[in-house]
């Protein structure tokens, strides 16, 4: 399993898919409540998939896809491939879906990828707001866990918190979640400054050599403005 193990991550890691957490499944129900109703019974290993910077986008211009969601489809196949290199008997993918519930964040949390901020997107202690889940799928089989290391939240160590001020909807607040009805409203404006980026997220000093690139976010921000729009259903593209 060792050598195949490896070569499944390799397989993702090809594909800009650089972040990937083995979480014993046991454990992740003590420590996270709400996965109770998510998971379905039987299943001893959940695997969370995620791309941190820019190697996915990347990867993605080579596909040529015609799809619809191609970051959602891609990450699929992706996810696909590693469970058949890791040749695993039974398995199960979570995410994407139609209408996610699980909640990511929190295995964010679990995984030590995910720390709370001002943006209410988790900040990454390597690649800042800039990483996003990809894939989160179960199995009965046993794989190795990840040993996770949890590092001091980023912000903690922000003195001067430069995504407040940037902020042209002033909904951002250091000790409380984002205004998103302020946040909404100010993108759907005509000529919103904040229609295909946001520019508290682009003044985050974290992980600023890996930020997106421009093209990443405008497609990422517009998809998500549609969806404020009512113009499509909700897609697990945007992030």
């Amino acid at each position: 399993m060792t050598d195949n193990f490896q070569r499944g991550l390799q397989a993702l890691s090809s594909r800009g898919l650089n972040l990937v957490a083995v979480l014993p499944v046991d454990r992740l129900i003590r420590r996270v409540p709400q996965l109770t109703a998510e998971l379905p019974p039987g299943y001893e290993t959940l695997v969370l998939i995620g791309a941190g910077g820019k190697a996915f986008w990347q990867y993605l211009g080579t596909q040529h896809t015609l799809s619809l969601h191609p970051v959602d489809d891609c990450s699929r196949a992706a996810a696909r491939r590693a469970a058949t290199i890791w040749r695993l008997p039974n398995w199960r993918l979570l995410y994407p879906a139609v209408s996610p519930t699980i909640p990511l964040q929190h295995l964010g949390a679990e995984a030590g990828w995910h720390h709370d901020s001002p943006l209410g997107l988790g900040v990454h202690a390597n690649y800042g707001p800039w990483f996003a889940y990809r894939a989160v799928l179960i199995t009965d089989a046993f794989l190795p866990a990840t040993k996770i290391s949890h590092s001091r939240a980023p912000c903690s160590r922000c003195s001067t918190k430069p995504c407040l001020a940037a902020c042209p909807a002033h909904a951002l607040n250091a000790q409380s979640p984002p205004d998103l009805e302020a946040c909404h409203d100010f993108r759907l404006a005509p000529g919103s400054t904040c229609a295909a980026n946001c520019l508290a997220r682009l003044a985050c000093p974290v992980g600023k050599t890996h930020r997106y690139e421009p093209e990443q976010i405008a497609y990422h921000y517009r998809d998500s403005l549609r969806t404020l729009r009512g113009d499509t259903a909700p897609s697990c593209d945007a992030h």
